[in-house]
């Protein structure tokens, strides 16, 4: 397995004024990816049993990842276990019913990954609102970089896009993870692929926490997390300039 990260230790200099999309077939693999993340989101998740709330770091159509800051409390999940409790996003509650499918902890917290036993209509019809491509696109914002990507733009739910430029502003690289689906550009290929909710590490940073996922790679590019990726970005409040560079990579025919 290789392990990489969003730190910029790629030569992209050829084709630096001109990036492409190449899509051709890849083998599949997996790859370890250091994302940052912000430790505290909008989203949140009560638990029934005692009435403590947790951050959420991840939020797809099957199931979320809540972030722990204290370790002790891993000691109300186990693996396999059903909870229950509500899931909150700004003024909407949900009362939930989830089991525990991932354990992760360490010196500053862990991660629990869940899953949903049971979704309601009403559950449904918001989860498909909120991660709606166009509304997660609009929701972006930018924050500070950590550093290893010029720019970072953060939004609801455990979306996370990271741009890198080059010195005259072309486009080098992107990586964008979102409810369990990710997109990069890196040396002038795109892929595709899924993440777990769940981290395999974590390093605290402030705010910023680095979470290390393992992605599956596809065998060659999903057409469809391709225009997720493009409706997102389409959507964003991103500079005129990078949005028609993004807009050409997305478009290659």
């Amino acid at each position: 397995m290789k392990v990489l990260t969003l730190s910029p230790d790629r030569d992209a200099s050829s084709n630096a004024n001109s990036p492409s999309m190449h899509i051709g077939s890849v083998t599949p693999e997996v790859d370890r990816r250091r994302v940052p993340r912000l430790i505290l989101s909008g989203e949140q998740f009560r638990i029934k049993t005692n009435g403590k709330i947790f951050s959420l770091s991840d939020l797809s159509e099957t199931g979320f990842g809540i972030r722990l800051l204290d370790a002790a409390d891993g000691v109300l999940y186990t693996v396999g276990a059903q909870v229950k409790g509500e899931l909150r996003s700004g003024e909407h509650r949900h009362p939930v019913e989830a089991r525990v499918r991932h354990l992760a902890f360490g010196p500053d917290g862990g991660h629990i990954g869940l899953e949903f036993e049971k979704i309601s209509p009403v559950l449904k019809s918001f989860l498909d609102k909120r991660l709606s491509p166009v509304r997660l696109g609009a929701a972006l914002r930018p924050i500070p970089s950590p550093g290893d990507y010029s720019l970072w733009f953060q939004g609801p739910t455990g979306t996370d896009l990271m741009v890198d430029l080059h010195e005259n502003n072309r486009l080098k690289r992107f990586a964008l993870f979102s409810a369990g689906k990710t997109i990069f550009f890196e040396d002038d290929v795109i892929r595709t692929g899924n993440y777990d909710s769940l981290p395999k590490s974590e390093e605290m940073r402030g705010v910023v926490c680095w979470d290390t996922y393992e992605v599956q790679f596809d065998a060659a590019p999903d057409p469809q997390k391709v225009r997720i990726a493009k409706e997102m970005v389409m959507s964003s409040k991103m500079p005129q300039e990078l949005l028609k560079q993004l807009h050409t990579l997305l478009n290659p025919n």
